[in-house]
């Protein structure tokens, strides 16, 4: 949370100068495979404009600055698991009526 927050003030297009809009951190929910966030920040009207750019500067500071900390961002995993069959199940899996032609 501080990580996020501390790259809100770095920000130029942060409003940084009014306290009733300073930038939070509101953790927003346990997810399976994550602890999900939100950074609020208000940005000069510029800012406003390119609301995708904006996102995309916000996203790529955050994702910077976990990396410096060593903060890891967690990808679920995938077991994959093959089982075989006992060799009469094959057979009558592959009897003549299931086989192409």
């Amino acid at each position: 949370m501080r990580v996020a927050k501390d790259v809100a003030t770095r920000i130029p297009s942060v409003i940084l100068d009014d306290p009733d809009r300073q930038p939070h951190v509101w953790f927003t929910e346990m997810a399976d495979s994550s602890l999900n966030f939100e950074l609020i920040a208000w940005v000069r009207k510029p800012a406003t404009l390119k609301p995708r750019r904006t996102t995309s500067m916000f996203l790529c500071e955050v994702h910077g600055a976990l990396l410096e900390h060593g903060i890891e961002i967690p990808f679920p995993q995938r077991d994959l698991h093959i089982k075989t069959f006992p060799a009469t199940a094959e057979q009558s899996m592959l009897s003549p009526q299931m086989l192409p032609g």
